[in-house]
């Protein structure tokens, strides 16, 4: 799927989709996907209100790489929300 992702049509209909698709890597055990979506911030932004089903899905899954990726992403997340808040 990686690969699929440098081709632009591909890539457009990914971004088109982005909750689905990152549900559907969670729910697949496609780690490399998780990883690579929450690496675009745009991404991330989008995300969050998907966060706790892609968690679903990982863990009722079994892909306990992809359960410690995503809480990791949310621990991160919190931590900069929260240093934006005291600099603000």
């Amino acid at each position: 799927m990686n690969r699929l992702l440098e081709f632009p049509a591909v890539a457009r209909e990914v971004a088109n989709n982005k909750n689905s698709a990152l549900l559907w890597a969670a729910h697949s055990g496609h780690f490399d996907i998780v990883k690579r979506f929450l690496e675009f911030p745009e991404v991330a932004d989008e995300i969050t209100s998907w966060y706790n089903d892609a968690l679903r899905l990982a863990d009722n899954n079994r892909h306990l790489d992809i359960v410690e990726l995503l809480q990791k992403f949310n621990i991160e997340r919190a931590a900069v929300s929260e240093e934006s808040l005291k600099n603000y």
